[in-house]
Formats: structure tokens, C-alpha cells, sequence
């Protein structure tokens, strides 16, 4: 029993090692990056561009279709605990305009991860080059 008591301090500086090093050495770590999830904002036929612009910022990205204009916005959230639990959730907000007025809108979910006791294997990702 005395030996068990005298390796608890060993056990747990080499578990607090094992959790620095994983890259998420904080107790809780959270990132989002890209405009709110706030659909309810943007009318369709209503809406203009401008109003789109000011609310979210530049887009991501910007397609051509026919007389469309297709508008993506791009939105990254991730959260770590102790490199115990990590998740990461990718979605876009689309947003297909014509003449300078909303026509429809989408909100796609892109991809998400989680892990559970990862260590070294926490899911990672630029979001600069996320797609």
C-alpha cells in the first residue's frame, strides 16, 4: 500500500507530461472562426447583398451560375479538454443571390470529428486551408 501512495505523484506528473505534449495543454481550449449561425437574419427576396456583406463580412468563396452568384461563408468550431475530448464541426452557410437580392440560402454541414482520449491524436486543422 505504501508503494501504491508513493507512485501517485510519479503517475500523475507523467500524465501531466503526456498532456502537454499533445498540443492541447490547456484545460479547455475553443476556436470558431466564420460568421454566426444566424439564418433567420437573411430573407430571402428581401435580403440584399449589401446587407450580407455587413452582417458576415467578405466570402469565402464566390461561384457563377448562369445570372446566380453563389456566396459561401465558412465556419470552423472546435473545443479541447485536456487533450482528453477534442471535437471539431465544419459548415458553410451558402447564400445564392441574384441581381443583388437573396434568393435562397443553405446552411451544409461539411464534416466533424471527435476524439476521446487522442494523446497525440487529436484532430487538427488549419482553417485557413480547410475546405
Amino acid at each position: 500500500m505504501k508503494q501504491l501512495m508513493r507512485m501517485i505523484p510519479f503517475v500523475g506528473i507523467l500524465l501531466l507530461v503526456a498532456f502537454i505534449l499533445t498540443g492541447c495543454a490547456a484545460l479547455y481550449s475553443y476556436q470558431k472562426y466564420g460568421p454566426e449561425r444566424s439564418i433567420g437574419l437573411i430573407t430571402p427576396g428581401k435580403s440584399t447583398l449589401s446587407e450580407v456583406i455587413k452582417g458576415y463580412g467578405g466570402p469565402d468563396a464566390v461561384f457563377q451560375s448562369g445570372e446566380d452568384e453563389i456566396y459561401v461563408f465558412k465556419n470552423r468550431e472546435g473545443r479541447c479538454f485536456l487533450g482528453i475530448y477534442s471535437d471539431v464541426k465544419m459548415n458553410d452557410l451558402v447564400i445564392v443571390t441574384r441581381q443583388g437580392l437573396v434568393k435562397e440560402l443553405y446552411e451544409t454541414t461539411k464534416g466533424e470529428g471527435i476524439t476521446i482520449i487522442g494523446g497525440f491524436m487529436v484532430p487538427i486543422f488549419s482553417v485557413g486551408n480547410a475546405h
